[in-house]
Parts: structure tokens; C-alpha cells; sequence
């Protein structure tokens, strides 16, 4: 599993510097997304906070119209040909500007046949005009494939910063809920200025309606498209299910637990960032360096995410008392179920792009797919007895599932066989650790901080950390001040 020599060192070197970088933004801006849900539920309440939660489930089903799947297609595109750079960005931004006008009219649309109530549609119609700038993450593509992430990273955390002081002025004028919906509207607006002014530096993109371009695009990543739609499936149904079978109160309490358990994608759209057009790269010109980064990628995201969804199993009660308060209490059952979706989505990510890296995008389509119908037909069987712990056993069911097929199919069994023989260590570290924190749960400082320190020496012990490991793990806390 070693990457040799020279230019190997050289590729640690980039990716831990870039995951440094992402991940300083991406975690900066996540604690303030939590900090801005924590406010928000406590504020308004399980209700309204399940209203709110609904409109953005309801939003993301036609957010993927903006998306397509075209971004990851233009990075392995230019990842491959840089010099094509300017011409294809424009492109792609010019047909994701009629990507978001699309989106924008069916949301209003489709929301109005459904019949809502006038102050949903309302908030629908409003919240949809987020789109009008999905565009902006063409130009965080661009410092993506040329690994220069601090200006993305900054953006993040501005923005963050913007929308927390917003956020919090609305609540100390009591302000009603569609405020909160126009300010992360503002934020999105600043963002894409922000980010657009600086990427003028390493690119100036040629804006034009190039159809036969449009189409090239079309036919590469309308595997990604419908893989995306099923993500939106998968992972918002549930939402939009409970919202109807079991009411507003029901979505509260989901979209709680949700938010604490999707806080950890953070983690693994971090390391995916630089990691992806390497793979990109080096698929075509080192196989060695290629296996050499899907397995190492595997290996390092297992050792974070399987200890904490146990330990989240065994503190459930006592995080959502410490975030939520115990009006959300009902929320920390789902939340020790959900939790364990998080290794599968780790898992699913990392294989999507190793798929993508290699052209096979449209097998990840078919194990999304079929996780997404599988989901559908359990939602429909379990939210009506068991609610949002139904919901919540569906979600996991349907995330392992896709981890699972890629094992009966010859041309990704090996991708997905070194995930699944990367798990068993980090496992048994994970138990031996839930039982001290089993123990110790009533003092969470004295948990987690003891807790951490026994999973890694229980890793040490059983050589599920070695030597090449420490080197990668000190390069990615210090190289990139270097």
C-alpha cells in the first residue's frame, strides 16, 4: 500500500496539504452550520423547525437540475487538458444558468399542483431563488483541479460568518421564518461574488451557448444526473414521507438527528476534494499510485467515521440534550440509528469517485438506483408503524446496500473489497472503546477525550496504524504551513 518514491512523496505532500486546507474551511463552516441549527430549532421550535427542514428537502429534489452531474465531468475534463480550461468552464456555466432558471419554475410549479398551503409555497417560491447562483460552484472546480483550495476554504468560512450575524439579528428582532429563508438567499449571493472575484486570477472563462459542447456534457454525466436524483431520493424522501404520514412534529425531531449525523459528510467531501483529480490523473499513468490512493482513502476515512458512529450509538441521549435541549430529545433514538448511514455514505463517496476516475459512472448509477427504490419501498412500510426510527432503519438499509452489490460485479469488486478489508480493525477498536464510554457517558468531556485516545492505542495495538500512517497524519496537520 505504499506510494513510492519521489513524486509519490511529492502527491502525499498535495493531498494532505489541500485536505488541510478544506478541511480548516469546510469544519469552520460546518461548526457555524450547526451553531445556525442549533439556534434555529431552539428558536422556532419543533414545528416550525420541521417546516423549515421540509422546504429544503423539498428544494434539493430539483436542486440536482442545477447540478447534472456536469462539475465532475468538467474537473476530470480538465484535470486531463488544462488548456481547455476557459472554454469548457464557460460552457458549463452558461448551461447551468439554464439549469437553475429550469429549476426555479418547476419547483414553483410542482409545489402548486401538490396543493400546499399558501405560506409553504410561499416559502418554496422564495427559497427557490437560491438557484439563481448555483452556477457559483464552477468556479470552486477550478481551484479544485489546480489544488489551490485556500481561496474556496475562505469563502466557506466568510460566508458562514455572514450568515451566523444575520441569523442571529433576525432572532433577537423576532423575525418570522421566511426571513431566515431570504438571509441564506444574501449569503448564497455573497458567496458566489466572493468566489467568482477570485478566481479571476487563475481563469477567465469564454461565456457561450456551445450546444455541441452542452451535449458532450450531457452524455457523459447523465449517468451522474440520475445517480444524483437517486442521492436526492435517498436521502431526502424520508423527509418529504414523514412530513405527510406523520406530520411537522415527526420531520422536527428526523431533521434533527439528520443534521448531526450528515454534520460528518464534512469529513469525507474534505478528502475527496484534492484526492479526486488525482485519481483522475494517475488512473491513467500509475495503477500502482491509483490502488495506492483508493485504499489509503478507505483506510483513513473508516478509522474516523466507525468510531464515531459508535460512539454517537452510545451518547446519543446526551448529545441532543447538550445541542438541542430536551424538547428534541425523541430525536436522539433516530440519531443512534442514523448515525451508522454516515460509514456507508463514506464508503458509497469514496467508490463513486474511483468510478468516475475510471469512466464507470454508470455502474454507480445502478447501485444508487436500486438503493433509492429500496428506500422508497421501506419508508412506505416502516414510517407508518415506526415513524422516524422506521425512516431511519430505511436510510441505512438502502446506503449498505450499495456498499454491498458492488461485491457481486467483476469490474468493481476489488474497489469495493478493499473497503470492506479495511473495516474489521477499526471495529474492534470501536467496541473496546464503547464500553468506557458506556461507563463514562455522564461526564462527555471525560468520554470523548478518553474514549479517543483508547480507540487509537487499541489501532496501535492491533496494527491498524502504522508507521507510513503517522508520517501521512503529521504532513497533513503541519505540511501545509510549509
Amino acid at each position: 500500500m505504499q506510494i513510492e518514491n519521489q513524486s509519490g512523496q511529492n502527491l502525499i505532500d498535495k493531498i494532505a496539504r489541500n485536505t488541510g486546507i478544506v478541511i480548516v474551511g469546510k469544519v469552520a463552516r460546518g461548526l457555524i452550520e450547526m451553531a445556525i441549527v442549533i439556534l434555529l430549532a431552539r428558536y422556532l421550535g419543533v414545528n416550525n423547525f420541521g417546516i423549515y427542514s421540509f422546504v429544503f428537502a423539498y428544494l434539493g429534489f430539483f436542486g440536482m437540475i442545477t447540478d447534472f452531474g456536469i462539475e465532475s465531468i468538467l474537473v476530470r475534463e480538465i484535470s486531463r487538458d488544462r488548456s481547455r480550461a476557459d472554454k469548457l468552464t464557460g460552457d458549463v456555466i452558461a448551461m447551468k444558468i439554464v439549469l437553475s432558471l429550469l429549476a426555479i419554475i418547476l419547483a414553483a410549479v410542482v409545489i402548486s399542483i401538490l396543493g400546499y398551503s399558501l405560506d409553504t409555497r410561499l416559502l418554496v417560491y422564495v427559497a427557490s431563488l437560491r438557484f439563481l447562483v448555483s452556477f457559483r460552484t464552477v468556479y470552486v472546480e477550478i481551484f479544485r483541479v489546480d489544488l489551490k483550495m485556500f481561496y474556496p476554504a475562505l469563502v466557506e468560512i466568510l460566508s458562514g460568518i455572514l450568515k451566523i450575524m444575520l441569523f442571529i439579528t433576525l432572532i433577537l428582532l423576532k423575525v418570522s421564518l421566511i426571513g431566515f429563508i431570504i438571509a441564506s438567499i444574501i449569503v448564497n449571493f455573497f458567496g458566489f461574488i466572493l468566489i467568482r472575484s477570485f478566481s479571476r486570477r487563475i481563469i477567465k472563462p469564454k461565456l457561450k451557448a456551445d450546444f455541441n459542447s452542452w451535449m458532450y456534457f450531457l452524455k457523459e454525466s447523465w449517468p451522474l444526473a440520475l445517480t444524483t436524483v437517486f442521492i436526492a431520493i435517498s436521502m431526502r424522501i424520508d423527509q418529504i414521507m414523514l412530513f405527510h404520514m406523520r406530520g411537522k412534529e415527526a420531520v422536527g425531531y428526523y431533521s434533527a438527528a439528520v443534521t448531526l449525523a450528515e454534520a460528518f459528510n464534512i469529513i469525507i467531501a474534505s478528502f475527496m476534494i484534492p484526492v479526486f483529480p488525482l485519481m483522475s490523473k494517475y488512473f491513467k499513468i500509475s495503477t500502482r499510485t491509483f490502488i495506492s490512493l483508493y485504499r489509503l482513502s478507505y483506510k483513513y476515512m473508516f478509522m474516523l467515521i466507525i468510531p464515531i458512529a459508535i460512539g454517537v450509538t452510545v451518547l446519543s441521549k446526551q448529545i441532543i440534550l447538550l445541542i438541542y435541549s430536551n424538547r428534541f430529545l425523541n430525536a436522539s433514538s433516530a440519531l443512534s440509528i442514523l448515525i451508522y448511514s454516515e460509514v456507508f455514505i463514506y464508503f458509497a463517496m469514496i467508490q463513486n469517485y474511483i468510478l468516475i476516475s475510471t469512466g464507470k459512472q454508470k455502474l454507480n448509477l445502478a447501485f444508487i438506483g436500486s438503493a433509492s427504490v429500496m428506500n422508497i419501498i421501506l419508508n412506505l412500510f416502516l414510517i407508518p408503524k415506526y415513524g422516524i426510527l422506521g425512516a431511519s432503519f430505511a436510510t441505512v438499509v438502502s446506503y449498505a446496500w450499495v456498499c454491498t452489490l458492488s461485491l457481486l460485479l467483476p469490474s468493481t469488486y476489488s474497489y469495493s473489497l478493499a473497503g470492506w478489508a479495511v473495516m474489521p480493525k477499526p471495529i474492534v477498536a470501536s467496541l473496546v472503546m464503547a464500553i468506557y464510554l458506556y461507563y463514562t457517558k455522564n461526564n462527555l468531556v471525560i468520554s470523548i477525550s478518553g474514549g479517543i485516545l483508547l480507540f487509537f492505542s487499541i489501532m496501535l495495538l492491533i496494527n491498524g496504524i502504522q508507521k507510513q500512517d503517522i508520517d501521512i497524519a503529521r504532513q497533513l496537520l503541519w505540511r501545509q504551513n510549509t
